[in-house]
């Protein structure tokens, strides 16, 4: 039976496929001859005379004469697999890939006084059309930065030293630009903190603010014997977990204690955001939080007025106007001097509903957190049921920049420095839960947890102050079913 040679768009695959061969043949007699190969018609008196052919091509070309072909299109190239060269692209149609062209800026930072590199510091980049944001991740001093060609202004910033700007720098395809060294001149302002009123001696104020960096004493090792010489190696002042006895610096807040006809003063701080707080030996807050702002080499001065302590007791009325206070009461009696051991178990048990707390002043800002974990049921096992996201680091690319948008800034709004706002919280043997310390000013209570909300105003006080919450459903009556009539059942369903 004779076959007919049909052209279709399998052709297409078929010069790919040739194309790639063409790359892989050394010489160009062999390439010539494979690409001109002729086709020739099959008589019915003798077997066609087949030239040297791709069985893919072969396969796709020989159809049964009356059947029409699919139609497809040539597969892209996966990701992964090697690319086709050029000239085969170029035979299917196709493009050759698109290469990026990149250059290099290298930055140094040093301090303005001693020349000394800076251990750590940020670069800020900006061009007409790119942005970037990056900071060094070793103690050499350099940062080497791939960047899309153009030109870029650059602020550098470190802490415990004043941002400075370098003039603009030119990144040009495949080389490398290295700037002079950025000189950054290190804080001068200074914060002096005062408790007025104050009859305790056993008292510390905190500083935390990216301004701060370690005094030269900072990398003493702190149980080194008294007189001993110091070792420079000993510890990384930047790293140190306790206060420096000098200053007060550590890594996360600098700590200084205060006593009799003392203040507590901080030196070598740079401008930006401060917040201080005060507290005893027991580390319970006796004053309220303060923020300040500091200017390049300016000075603040921190009064805080020693007050009595305040806290809030908070009864739970449930949905049915039961008190849940009571059975917490209960529970806890039930309990008695054992110590509470919390099972968490993914197989069955009693499923925990904590209740968040939010107080907020009367401006609508949030002054304090909370979160109320009532006590479970003799012999119950919890599930504590939370939710959380994971964040993934951006994949690296050919450059450090991205396209730049409205929001981008060389030197973006100082963020205010606040310390964490989450407060205890305990359930006292009358069921009571027990929240503090927190403002005398009067605040706004919101409460929160799965399926029930409450509210309530806490009135402005210098004693401990008694609220009652009345929890409320937050489910749509489409969605209203027995066990999220009140918290108590919703609490128990596991248990049935």
């Amino acid at each position: 039976m004779q076959r007919t040679v049909r052209r279709t768009p399998w052709i297409a695959t078929g010069v790919v496929a040739l194309g790639l061969l063409a790359w892989l043949l050394s010489t160009g007699d062999e390439r010539r001859s494979a690409a001109s190969a002729p086709v020739r018609e099959p008589s019915s008196a003798s077997p066609p005379a087949s030239p040297t052919r791709s069985p893919a091509l072969v396969a796709a070309d020989l159809v049964p004469a009356g059947d029409e072909p699919e139609r497809s299109e040539v597969a892209p190239v996966e990701a992964g697999r090697e690319e086709l060269p050029a000239e085969a692209l170029r035979m299917a149609g196709r493009p050759p890939a698109r290469t990026v062209s990149i250059g290099k800026l290298l930055v140094r930072a040093v301090d303005a006084a001693t020349d000394e590199p800076l251990r750590s510091f940020g670069v800020r980049l900006l061009s007409e059309t790119r942005f970037a944001d990056e900071r060094s991740h070793d103690a050499s001093g350099e940062l080497e930065l791939p960047l899309t060609p153009g030109t870029y202004a650059l602020v550098v910033s470190s802490p415990g030293y004043e941002p400075t700007e370098v003039a603009e720098a030119t990144v040009r395809t495949g080389e490398t630009n290295r700037l002079e060294p950025a000189r950054l001149r290190a804080g001068a302002g200074v914060i002096v903190a005062e408790v007025l009123g104050r009859d305790r001696l056993d008292l510390t104020v905190e500083l935390i603010g990216v301004g701060r960096r370690p005094c030269e004493r900072c990398g003493d090792d702190p149980d080194a014997a008294p007189g001993a010489a110091p070792d420079t190696g000993a510890l990384d002042p930047w790293e140190r977990d306790a206060p420096c006895s000098a200053c007060g610096f550590s890594q996360d807040r600098s700590c200084v204690r205060l006593t009799s006809g003392q203040r507590a003063e901080f030196r070598g701080l740079a401008s930006g955001h401060y917040a201080l707080r005060v507290h005893d030996g027991g580390d319970l807050v006796v004053c309220e939080d303060r923020e300040v702002f500091l200017p390049d080499a300016g000075f603040e001065r921190v009064a805080f007025e020693l007050s009595r302590e305040r806290y809030v007791e908070l009864e739970f009325l449930d949905v049915d106007e039961r008190s849940l206070s009571d059975e917490w009461r209960r529970r806890l009696a039930e309990a008695g001097d054992e110590p509470e051991e919390v099972i968490v178990s993914f197989e069955g048990g009693i499923r925990m509903n904590p209740i968040t707390l939010a107080f907020s002043d009367d401006t609508s800002a949030l002054v304090a957190t909370a979160v109320v974990v009532p006590p479970l049921p003799q012999g119950a096992g919890g599930i504590f049921v939370s939710g959380g996201s994971f964040a993934s680091r951006p994949r690296s690319g050919a450059s450090a920049d991205r396209a730049r948008r409205p929001e981008d800034l060389l030197r973006p709004a100082p963020v205010p420095a606040r310390f964490d706002l989450e407060i205890a919280c305990d359930i006292d043997a009358n069921g009571l839960a027990r929240v503090g310390p927190l403002p005398s000013a009067r605040l706004t209570l919101v409460a929160t947890a799965e399926s029930f909300a409450a509210e309530a105003l806490v009135p402005a006080s210098r004693t401990d102050t008694r609220v009652t919450l009345r929890l409320r459903s937050t489910v749509p009556e489409a969605a209203a079913t027995p066990e999220l009539a009140t918290y108590a059942r919703y609490e128990l369903r596991e248990l049935k």
